[in-house]
Parts: C-alpha cells; structure tokens; sequence
C-alpha cells in the first residue's frame, strides 16, 4: 500500500460542506459525526461543515440526512456562490502506488464529462481548477512516475485543483472539490459514489495502460 506517514483511516469517504448561508447553528447544534469549522474563503455567515471521520460509502447517506434535518430545523438558508462547494475525501490508504496512478489517471480520462454533472459555477473555478485550466498537476504526475517518488505531489501550488493529492499526506486521501455546494443529498451519493467506483476500479487494474487498453474495448 502507498505509504505516506499520516494515521491509518478506515472507511471510503469524508465529506466537507462549504456553506454562505442565513441561520446557521452554533456549534452546540451540530450532529455528533459533524464538526463547524470557519473558512476565509466564503463571505458573509458561513461555515464549512465536516465529517469527524471517514465512513463506509453505504454510511454517507444517514451522515448528510443528520446534517440536513438539522440545518432544516434552524431554518438554514443557503446563498448561492461560486466560493462554496462540497469537498469529497476517497480514502486510497489501501492502494498501492500504481493503484494511486491509476485512479488519478482514471479520473482525468473523466473529467470533461464528470464535471458535467457539477454546477456550471464550477468550471474554470479558481477553487477547484481542472486539468483543461491548469496542466501543472500533469507534469507533477508526469515526475512522479519518472522518479517513482510520490513525495513531488506534496506540493501547496495543486491545492486548488479539481483531484486535490496534497490532501494523500494529510489525511491518506485524495480529495475531489468540483461538486458545488449544495444539500440535496441524493446529488451528494451520486458524486460521491462515483468516485468510490473509479478508485475501486482503478484496484482492479495492473497498470494506467490499462484504461487506455479499455477505452480502446470500449470503442
């Protein structure tokens, strides 16, 4: 398995949301597997909210269906922004190193057509830029490979990048951050298990020329 010295996680997925609102809850309101945090990316009220640990894919729905039912209960109001968005950990602890390629790999043959599924707010974002807006994660991954040394994506300037891979060293994941805010849980599921899918394909693989090898099949 990959190997990067943060703590040892189990579960599939952790979620963060990004929310510029009215009536938001204090702290002491806040369901047990959530925590409120501040964020100086967002104006006004705001918070962003965030799972305590990552949970298994089939958990995620009684975790966000708590949170909702609170925030209905506070009579939270959301305000649409372009600033806010949902932020979805893949927990890849389990995955070797080629495994990691791969499903970093996977997820760029996607992108054009998962991020369909996003806001339009989110597209070209500075929060959450893709490989079409900025190619620099490329030749990150590009050295990566060449030097087989995962450490050269522990770099603060691929933070705002759609795939996230500094969060690997922090947190044993790679986090997705296209999704815009939102509360609709069942567009939440959706995302987030689509992600889960890529990653638990990407294990079934030898190698990222594998994609390649099926993307010709599936042509």
């Amino acid at each position: 398995p990959v190997t990067i010295g943060c703590r040892q996680q189990s579960g599939d997925v952790g979620v963060e949301i990004e929310l510029e609102a009215d009536n938001i809850p204090g702290h002491d309101h806040i369901p047990h597997g959530w925590k409120k945090e501040p964020d100086a990316s967002l104006r006004g009220e705001s918070a962003e909210f965030v799972m305590r640990r990552p949970v298994p894919i089939g958990e995620l729905d009684t975790h966000l269906r708590e949170l909702v039912a609170c925030l209905n209960a506070n009579n939270t109001h959301e305000r649409p922004t372009y600033r806010a968005g949902i932020h979805v950990h893949v927990n890849v602890q389990d995955l070797t190193p080629t495994q990691l390629i791969t499903f970093i790999c996977s997820y760029y043959m996607l992108e054009e057509v998962l991020l369909r599924f996003c806001d339009k707010s989110r597209l070209g974002n500075h929060f959450c830029l893709r490989m079409s807006d900025a190619s620099y994660l490329l030749d990150k991954i590009v050295a990566c490979v060449q030097s087989e040394d995962l450490a050269l994506l522990n770099d603060e300037d691929l933070r705002y990048a759609s795939l996230n891979v500094t969060s690997l060293f922090k947190y044993g994941s790679i986090e997705f951050r296209a999704l815009e805010s939102t509360l609709d849980i069942e567009r939440i599921k959706t995302w987030a298990g689509v992600l889960v899918h890529l990653r638990d394909y990407a294990k079934q693989l030898r190698s990222p020329v594998d994609l390649l090898v099926h993307y010709r099949d599936w042509e």
